[in-house]
Order: structure tokens, then sequence, then C-alpha cells
């Protein structure tokens, strides 16, 4: 069954800016702050007649997700709008790489299955011709990940912090600086600029 998925910000005073993931699932609104952790928006109890949710957390499970996710790739420095495909598997048995990600491009696919965007996408970049790049979120000088376990999806961007965000070396100097919001991995701002390898706390 064909679905629309949402991604839109919200603010939480004191604390960086994030966001939330919606859909409508069989007339039930869902929402959450990543794939994994979908629930009925508001609660409704239709919901566990017409889905199959979670016993604790009334989240989605025992279901595949998939999607298309807006991302910009620089092709032989040319500039272009592609999507990158996500297809989550939640079901009880998946014990590791429950997630894949494709990309395709002049009619091939590069694809990657994975636990998060943070390692699928590496590996995407990774497969893709020479002269061809994410112009994204996970490839910007400002963006970073939490040293804690992160989620599948989303990373921190530090583009009010930047001074302080380039002078990281070790996992304790990020604690220390602010992030402007939390964001997707393939989105994309007008301050982007192309990371340096060896910059903040993932290198």
């Amino acid at each position: 069954m064909a679905i629309k998925w949402r991604i839109e910000p919200y603010e939480v005073a004191g604390w960086a800016g994030g966001y939330e993931i919606s859909t409508v699932v069989r007339g039930i609104p869902l929402s959450g702050g990543d794939l994994d952790c979908i629930e009925p928006d508001p609660p409704d109890p239709r919901a566990r007649e017409a889905l199959s949710l979670d016993d604790r957390f009334d989240a989605l499970t025992r279901c595949r997700l998939t999607g298309e996710l807006p991302c910009t790739v620089v092709v032989s420095g040319v500039r272009r709008a592609e999507v990158v495909r996500f297809r989550l598997d939640l079901t009880p048995d998946t014990q590791r790489d429950k997630l894949r990600l494709s990309l395709t491009l002049n009619g091939a696919t590069y694809e990657t299955d994975c636990h998060a965007f943070e390692t699928g996408l590496r590996e995407l970049i990774a497969a893709l011709p020479e002269g061809t790049s994410l112009v994204c979120c996970y490839t910007c000088l400002y963006a970073d990940y939490s040293p804690v376990s992160g989620p599948i999806m989303g990373m921190r961007c530090y583009r009010e912090a930047k001074e302080q965000y380039l002078a990281v070396k070790t996992e304790l100097d990020i604690w220390n600086v602010p992030a402007t919001e939390a964001v997707p991995e393939t989105y994309l701002c007008s301050q982007y600029r192309v990371r340096i390898p060896g910059t903040g706390y993932r290198g």
C-alpha cells in the first residue's frame, strides 16, 4: 500500500530543534521521531485492529516500511535532484541489517544493507562512480552524530556554532557544542559546505 511521508521541523523550549515523521496508514494518523517509533497520533482505539502495534510502546511493528527521501546529487560537477530510497524491516526475525538504502542514477542502482543511515550512506557513497557525490547534511562540514548510540535516521547540525564545532577533536569536546537542530541526513540548507575529512567527532 502506497503511503505519503512528511518530515516537518519542530522546536522544543530549551533544546535544539528536531523533526517529526508522519503519515497516514489505513486511515490512522501516525507520527514519531524516528522510523522505528512511528505510533498513532493522537491515540486511536481503532489502531490495534487496523495495524500491527508493539504491545509496550504502541509503535508500528511486524511490518516493512518503504519510502523516498529527496536528495541532491552532484554528477560531473552538476547538481540534480534525486531520491534515496529506504526499506526498513520491522519484523521480529530481523536481527541486523534491517535497513536497505538505494539510489538509482543513469539506469544503475546502488544499494546497501545496514542498521542505520549513518553506516548505510557511507557505504552507498563509497559505491558511487567517480565524479558523483551526495550534497546533503551527511556530507556537510557542520553536521555530526552524537557519541552515544544513535537513531536509525537523523544527525545534528552545528551551523550556528561553526567555530566551536570545527575545533572538536574528541568525544568529550562535542558535548560542549550547542546543536542547532536535528536533521535527516538527506536534508540540505543554504549553509552547506563540503565536509573535510578528519573534521569533528566522526572525522
